[in-house]
């Protein structure tokens, strides 16, 4: 539920931008997955899925905050949370997965709700 709360501004975006997009994403991208899957390690492959998809609309502050709160919709925050009950985890991802997607939703729901005059 949280990754699809996470996902939205990908789909919703009306078009990618037009601007080149920097290789680094793509290439860090691909190195923590290749990393995370030789060395068994999964966090290093869900840092390089959020990456890649971050990546694919360029890169800003706005785009950074929608990177950090992938933390969301990994299994890293159910560690992390293992002593609170599980009545509370799910809001709380959904809640941070929120927070990272709301700065990136803002200018696209601006845009389709706008009132005509």
């Amino acid at each position: 539920m949280a990754f699809g709360v996470w996902i939205l501004p990908l789909l919703l975006s009306p078009q990618l931008p037009v601007s080149p997009r920097p290789l680094w994403p793509a290439s860090a991208a691909l190195a923590l997955a290749l990393m995370g899957a030789l060395g068994s390690l999964n966090a290093a492959c869900y840092v390089g899925l959020a990456l890649s998809v971050v990546g694919q609309t360029g890169w800003s502050k706005r785009r950074a905050l929608w990177f950090a709160s992938a933390i969301a919709w990994m299994p890293l925050l159910g560690w992390l949370t293992r002593d609170l009950s599980d009545g509370l985890r799910l809001p709380l991802r959904v809640l941070i997965a929120g927070c990272g997607v709301l700065p990136m939703l803002t200018p696209t729901l601006q845009a389709r709700f706008k009132p005509t005059a």
